[in-house]
């Protein structure tokens, strides 16, 4: 049952101001224990939205959103007040213009269905993250400029029940959070990272893709090595327009692969002793 916030709000609104009186200029609505959270409102019965800093407030002391939970916002600077948070029923979609980190999802274990990350122009890290076990859908994390790291979400193991996609994260290192990651249920995309130098991160993975293989416009990539458990995808392999990659690499990973008879696209990689396969090129 949903219960008035008011006073809740109320209390926190001047938690806050004290914190700023008390040297917290930035004032990340900074709640977490100092607001008195006590976790007993239960479960939000629906989706929820937080578009701003009154819908953090009526969701503080929930436990569970039994639908999906929406956080998008162009001002917004943190999440502190949802420490209670643990179980999101649906999806989990994160759009933020100023946020730097997800503090305030900190104790969230359960997203019953897809994880996405998406349009987070500030955001570094994802260690907030670092309870999430459990995932029932895919995971999209895209067009996140400043985003280092995946490594808040090395506590999923097992199973991705849907496609896995990284792209244009400009300044993404590594992918060694999702080093749990046994499986993938269908397409894994990989695209315009541009300080990605491997795949390292994806070594768990092995047997068959649910889906097509896209790695693509990663500047700085050199080997794909990672993906070697992979025994066969479905439809489409692409591997181009990575300029450090050698040629060959792309080439062994798709002999690797049994009994594929899709369409195929490599080129636009580091030139050396093997030739492009162009014949599956969509353009």
């Amino acid at each position: 049952m949903k219960k008035h916030p008011f006073l809740l709000c109320m209390a926190l609104i001047v938690s806050l101001m004290l914190s700023s009186c008390d040297g917290d200029p930035d004032n990340k609505n900074d709640g977490g224990t100092d607001a008195g959270l006590d976790c007993q409102n239960g479960v939000w019965d629906g989706d929820y939205m937080v578009a701003d800093l009154t819908a953090v407030f009526e969701l503080v002391n929930y436990t569970e959103v039994s639908g999906h939970l929406d956080i998008t916002s162009t001002d917004l600077q943190g999440l502190n007040g949802l420490e209670c948070l643990e179980t999101v029923g649906g999806r989990l979609q994160i759009t933020s213009q100023l946020m730097t980190d997800l503090g305030g999802l900190t104790n969230l274990t359960s997203v019953g269905d897809n994880l996405t990350i998406i349009g987070n122009q500030a955001l570094l890290n994802l260690s907030a993250l670092g309870n999430l076990n459990s995932l029932g859908g895919h995971i999209i994390i895209a067009d996140n400029i400043e985003l280092l790291n995946l490594d808040g979400l090395s506590s999923l193991a097992g199973a991705i029940n849907g496609p896995l996609s990284l792209y244009n994260n400009l300044h993404l290192a590594n992918v060694g959070g999702l080093s749990g990651i046994t499986s993938i249920g269908g397409m894994l995309r990989i695209a315009d990272n541009g300080d990605l130098q491997n795949l390292n991160g994806l070594s768990s993975i092995s047997g068959a893709l649910g889906g097509t293989l896209q790695i693509e416009g990663n500047d700085i990539l050199n080997n794909v090595s990672g993906l070697d458990g992979l025994t066969s995808l479905v439809d489409y392999f692409s591997i181009q327009d990575n300029p450090t990659l050698p040629t060959c690499d792309a080439l062994a990973l798709l002999n690797g692969l049994s009994g594929f008879g899709g369409d195929v696209c490599i080129r636009g990689n580091l030139a050396d002793s093997c030739a492009d396969v162009t014949s599956g090129c969509l353009n």
